[in-house]
């Protein structure tokens, strides 16, 4: 779809706090944080190098091969769930950043894009 999946986190005394709230754009439209030292992860990098160029001089680092993990997520979350910030599992939900990947039957027939 031509898009990435941005967003920002900073470590603060053991947790992280949300710089960018997560946002799927266009790599051109990519938000940027203020300041440098950041550190840019994820295929976005690798298939956009207008992204990477976009970024510049705020990356002190960039990998374009790493992709998140059901582990490495269950190890960040850890420090939120000891200090009581976890839900049972009933209601757990996924948090979805694109809430819509295509058009329906009716929005195609009446001529509408993506």
């Amino acid at each position: 779809m031509r898009e990435v999946y941005v967003a920002a986190y900073e470590r603060d005394s053991g947790r992280w706090l949300e710089v960018i709230a997560p946002v799927v754009v266009s790599p051109d439209a990519a938000p940027l944080p203020d300041g440098r030292g950041w550190i840019g992860a994820g295929s976005g990098f690798a298939v956009y190098a207008s992204l990477r160029e976009r970024y510049g001089a705020a990356l002190s680092e960039c990998d374009g091969a790493i992709v998140p993990s059901a582990s490495a997520v269950g190890t960040l979350s850890l420090p939120r769930f000891a200090a009581g910030e976890g839900v049972p599992a009933h209601d757990a939900a996924p948090f979805y950043v694109r809430h819509r990947v295509a058009l329906t039957i009716a929005e195609r027939a009446a001529g509408l894009r993506q």
